[in-house]
């Protein structure tokens, strides 16, 4: 009994204890390993070039800010003061252990010649103004080329240098490796008699996570189908509406008794045209979010004019709606952007169709448009009750109804598809509130920069449609 005991538990003791005593002095060679590897930060020659060339490029920028202000006294002080603060980057690199890294990148010359021509800007000596703007910015250009280059040789003699390093570790890491070795021998030898005993555990824990795996699948499978009881449910409500709709302008159509006037003819018309629109909209909306689903939306990108296009997709969605007016501010000039012509289409008819819904008839809809540096814009604005504050964050939830629409038809999924669709482009697709009433919903689309390849249409001049 005492031999089976000293074999089964002095024996690996024995070993472990040893094992100890190498991974003890594993431990003091790596320490003295990372002793031996550890940088300065604050003295890293890659980090001050890098410095240099991120204050080249906010200089840059504000003088292009500055020049899009016209000058103005906040912009002008803004870019003064990332002139002094590039140039104090710059003073680093001018220093002794810096200058004679950047000799041995040969980039200390060019370097140099650009820092003297950056020093001719000086604001103290003459104010900013748009040549010297236009012609400062020149110079950063290629102020910031010359660090970029000088940071790429830097970080290959950096590599080169870790390399060298890493030869000399080569020895010490490898008696490490036999110390860590030595140790994982005796766990081994000491874990397997405590393994052995613990097998039936391992089976039964074993045995209870998957009953857990299963109970989530089961749970996500649920909500799947919880999901598609609620679509089914949502879509053939909003189908009876306009249906009914439909009906009841056709029976009064065809019901005997006196004849209707012209007016009401006219006015039952469109008022079936309209449903029968929104009905066919509803059957495209249910369409598109089961291609969303089974991401098999064919995206064909083409350059549009954004305005244009817009008017003469509001052109299209009014025909027949008697009575409803969309006020198109068109800009003077194109605005050219990137987008599938079929897709956008389809936003916008959404996003007008979802105004009309929460705005009185006799209240426009207003079609604007901005622009910035590389997106062009399209909002469309109503005046109704506005989105509620609580709503805005989840306003492009699928199935997701504000507190102010639940008397107002709508499947729920409208402008889930659209903020999609606008992802799926390249865009963005934002909510927001007017300052005097109603909501605002603006597509944001990546702008064509430099001109045209397809030819734009005159742009036509502010319309009613």
């Amino acid at each position: 009994m005492m031999r089976v005991r000293l074999w089964h538990y002095g024996m690996p003791l024995g070993v472990l204890s040893v094992c100890l005593g190498l991974l003890a002095l594993a431990l003091v060679q790596l320490s003295q390993v990372t002793e031996t590897m550890r940088m300065d930060a604050p003295g890293n020659m890659l980090w001050v070039i890098g410095q240099a060339e991120v204050e080249t490029l906010r200089s840059r920028n504000a003088l292009t800010t500055a020049r899009l202000n016209g000058w103005d006294e906040s912009s002008r002080k803004t870019a003064e003061q990332r002139y002094e603060l590039l140039m104090s980057r710059l003073a680093l690199l001018s220093e002794g252990p810096q200058q004679r890294n950047l000799a041995a990148l040969d980039s200390a010359v060019p370097i140099a010649e650009l820092i003297a021509l950056v020093q001719r800007f000086d604001p103290a000596l003459q104010p900013f103004d748009e040549d010297i703007a236009i012609e400062m910015t020149e110079v950063l250009s290629r102020l910031r080329k010359e660090l970029n280059r000088a940071a790429n040789r830097q970080m290959v003699v950096n590599w080169e240098s870790l390399s060298a390093q890493f030869a000399q570790y080569r020895q010490t890491v490898s008696q490490v490796i036999l110390s860590v070795a030595g140790v994982i021998f005796g766990t081994i030898l000491l874990g397997w008699q405590i393994i052995s005993g613990k097998q039936s555990q391992l089976r039964a824990q074993e045995a209870r996570l998957r009953a857990v795996q299963l109970e989530q699948e089961l749970k996500g499978m649920r909500a799947t189908t919880k999901y598609y009881e609620d679509f089914a449910s949502v879509v053939s409500h909003q189908f009876r509406t306009p249906l009914a709709i439909i009906d009841s302008a056709a029976q009064r159509l065809v019901r005997g008794g006196k004849p209707l006037d012209e007016t009401a003819l006219l006015e039952r018309r469109a008022l079936i045209r309209q449903t029968v629109g929104r009905l066919a909209r509803l059957v495209d909306a249910a369409l598109m979010a089961g291609q969303l689903d089974n991401e098999i939306v064919e995206i064909q990108l083409a350059e549009i004019d954004l305005a244009v296009f817009a008017h003469d997709v509001c052109d299209e969605f009014m025909r027949g709606m008697s009575g409803r007016r969309i006020c198109v501010e068109l800009p003077d000039a194109p605005l050219m952007a990137h987008g599938d012509p079929s897709l956008l289409a389809h936003v916008i008819m959404n996003l007008l169709d979802n105004a009309l819904k929460y705005c009185q008839p006799d209240e426009p809809i207003s079609l604007n448009f901005d622009i910035s540096d590389t997106r062009v814009g399209c909002t469309v604005a109503d005046r109704g009750p506005g989105i509620p504050e609580t709503d805005l964050p989840h306003i492009f939830d699928r199935f997701r109804r504000g507190q102010n629409r639940e008397e107002t038809p709508g499947s729920g999924i409208g402008l889930w598809i659209a903020r999609r669709l606008v992802d799926l482009q390249g865009g963005t697709l934002t909510a927001g509130n007017r300052s005097g009433g109603g909501a605002t919903f603006t597509i944001w689309l990546p702008r064509v920069l430099g001109p045209s390849r397809t030819g734009n249409p005159e742009p036509r001049a502010g319309a009613g449609a």
